[in-house]
């Protein structure tokens, strides 16, 4: 009879690799992570089914589905097995393709990948917003704006019922251009926030608050005539 050993050492090694390749976050998904191309970027949304002890999920980005980096996080649930939607606003994008994934980390350290996904940038932009501060302004509301050249923009800001109440023409050079609209006049409450040039246009959703502390409100946009 041939007797079999074996490097105790060695399985123990083995067997901590294939644990570790083992260990992954606790989520399933409802909806899987999905993309919809507006002017002012491209907005992501998945829904989960199921979570435990979930963290957060890492956007990542890549030009060419090899190497991805981190944009941003969403807060996750925790534990939850009810349906949970999330969003995540990629602004600025200028790749005409773009591959995004998420990266869900438990509290306990584990992760885990969704399938990656391929976004056709199909909207020509004269102008892009690509950064903005929070949406739930209290002073000042602050954007950046890419502009593929020199020209005159238009801001418009109007309540919900269309009043405009503020407006004002602004000259934009080539490049990056920094855009501060001041709303400390205004009322509580939710306000658009137009910006045109040309025949291109741009539609923000921002909240006048009175402090800090109140929640964020997500920002919308829209287009109306051509370019966007």
């Amino acid at each position: 009879m041939k007797l079999i050993t074996f490097n105790q050492k060695a399985f123990s090694l083995f067997f901590f690799i294939l644990s570790s390749f083992s260990l992954t976050a606790e989520v399933s998904y409802q909806n899987p992570l999905f993309a919809e191309e507006f002017p002012v970027g491209n907005m992501l949304a998945w829904t989960t089914a199921f979570e435990e002890g979930s963290q957060f999920f890492f956007i990542e980005r890549s030009s060419d589905g090899i190497y991805f980096e981190n944009i941003g996080q969403v807060e996750a649930a925790g534990n939850t097995d009810e349906g949970k939607k999330y969003h995540f606003l990629d602004v600025g994008v200028q790749s005409e393709v773009v591959l995004y994934r998420l990266k869900q980390t438990d509290t306990d350290g584990t992760a885990s990948f969704s399938e990656a996904i391929t976004m056709h940038k199909t909207k020509t932009n004269n102008f892009m917003v690509i950064r903005m501060n929070k949406t739930d302004v209290v002073n000042s509301f602050e954007c950046s704006i890419d502009n593929l050249r020199e020209g005159l923009m238009t801001y418009e800001v109007s309540n919900l019922r269309g009043e405009v109440i503020e407006t004002e023409d602004v000259a934009l050079v080539a490049g990056l251009n920094q855009l501060n609209i001041n709303t400390e006049e205004l009322k509580a409450g939710i306000y658009k926030v137009k910006l045109k040039m040309n025949d291109e246009e741009e539609v923000l959703v921002i909240q006048r608050v009175m402090t800090e502390e109140k929640p964020a409100l997500r920002a919308s946009k829209q287009e109306t005539g051509k370019g966007g």
